[in-house]
C-alpha cells in the first residue's frame, strides 16, 4: 500500500470525526436553546397566572367584608331594638313607681267618696275620669273638689325639664275646661343649667281653720346650682264650672338676703335648701272647685 493512499484515508477519517463532533456540539446547543425557551416562556406566564391568583383572593375578601358588613347591620338592629324594649320597660316601671304622672287628679265627692284619676272628658253636666279599675262617669253635681296631686319630686334638673315640659303639654289641653298645670314652674322660668330650679316637694295639704278660711300650705326645694330670690307661689283658683277664676299669691319663708339695692327679703332659696309656703283664702271667697299653680322665681347677683 503506498503512503498517499493511506494519507488519504487518515484525512478522512479525521474529516469525519470532525464532523460527527460538530453534529455533537450543534445538537447540544439546540436542546440548551429549546431549555432556554421553556424557562423564557414559564416566566412570561408566571405573571399571568399570580394575576389570577391575586383576583381569586380579591374577590373572596369581598365576598367576606360584605358578610361581615351585612352581620354588623343586624345586630345593630337587633341592639337599637333592645335598647328600645329596655327604655319601654324604664318607663313602665316609672309610672308604676309614681301613679301620681298618670291618676293626678283627686276627685272629692259629697258621699265623702274620692276617687284617684285621670280626667279624659268633661261637659257641663259630667265627668269621665280614667281611674286604675277603668273608666268612671261622675256627675258634676257630686263634686265637691278636685284636688291635684303632684308627681314626685325630681332629683336632677334634667328630670324637672321633663316634667315641666309634660305638665305645659297637659295644660295647653286641660285649660278650657279644668284644672290647668301641675305643680311646677310657670313659662317663664324654664328651668335651665346653672341656674335656680324649684319643684314641690309632696302634696299641697288643704286644711280649713276656726274661721272657715281655707289654709293651703306646703315645701318647695331648690334642686338647682343657683339662689332663688322671691319665690312665690302663684294659685289661680277656679270658682265654678263657668271657669271663673282669681289669682293669689303665696311667697315662700324662706333665707333672709339683703340685695344691693338694700332691701332685705326671707322668700330667697339656697340651692340644695327648702322653704315653706302657706296661702290663707279666706271665708268671704266662697267654694271654690279647685286650683292649679305655678312656682316663679328671681335671680339677683
Amino acid at each position: 500500500m503506498s503512503y498517499p493512499y493511506l494519507i488519504k484515508i487518515i484525512l478522512l477519517c479525521l474529516f469525519s470525526m470532525n464532523c460527527v463532533h460538530l453534529q455533537f456540539l450543534i445538537g447540544d446547543d439546540s436542546k440548551e436553546e429549546k431549555n432556554k425557551e421553556i424557562k423564557n416562556l414559564e416566566v412570561v406566564e408566571t405573571p399571568d397566572n399570580s394575576f389570577s391568583v391575586s383576583s381569586k383572593l380579591l374577590e373572596e375578601k369581598e365576598f367576606v367584608i360584605n358578610e361581615l358588613t351585612f352581620e354588623i347591620k343586624k345586630l345593630r338592629a337587633e341592639l337599637n331594638n333592645a335598647v328600645s324594649e329596655i327604655n319601654n320597660l324604664k318607663k313602665i316601671t316609672s309610672d308604676l313607681s309614681d301613679p301620681y304622672k298618670s291618676f293626678n287628679k283627686e276627685i272629692l265627692l259629697n258621699n265623702g267618696s274620692t276617687i284617684q284619676g285621670k280626667i279624659i272628658y268633661q261637659d257641663p253636666t259630667e265627668l269621665r275620669v280614667e281611674t286604675i279599675i277603668g273608666t268612671l262617669t261622675v256627675d258634676r253635681n257630686t263634686i265637691i273638689r278636685v284636688v291635684e296631686k303632684s308627681p314626685l319630686a325630681p332629683n336632677t334638673v334634667e328630670q324637672a325639664i321633663a316634667q315641666t315640659q309634660a305638665a305645659k303639654a297637659e295644660y295647653d289641653y286641660a285649660d278650657n275646661g279644668f284644672i290647668g298645670t301641675l305643680g311646677v314652674q310657670s313659662d317663664n322660668s324654664q328651668p335651665i343649667n346653672n341656674s335656680a330650679n324649684l319643684v314641690l316637694v309632696g302634696n299641697i295639704d288643704e286644711i280649713k281653720d276656726n274661721s272657715g278660711n281655707t289654709i293651703l300650705s306646703g315645701d318647695i326645694k331648690n334642686i338647682g346650682t343657683e339662689r332663688a330670690d322671691f319665690v312665690k307661689v302663684t294659685f289661680n283658683i277656679k270658682k265654678n264650672w263657668n271657669g271663673d277664676t282669681k289669682t293669689m299669691t303665696a311667697f315662700a319663708q324662706g333665707t333672709y338676703y339683703t340685695f344691693e339695692s338694700g332691701v332685705t327679703a326671707n322668700s330667697s332659696v339656697l340651692p340644695g335648701a327648702s322653704a315653706s309656703f302657706e296661702l290663707i283664702i279666706p271665708s268671704s271667697f266662697g267654694p271654690f272647685i279647685g286650683y292649679s299653680y305655678d312656682i316663679e322665681w328671681d335671680e339677683y347677683q
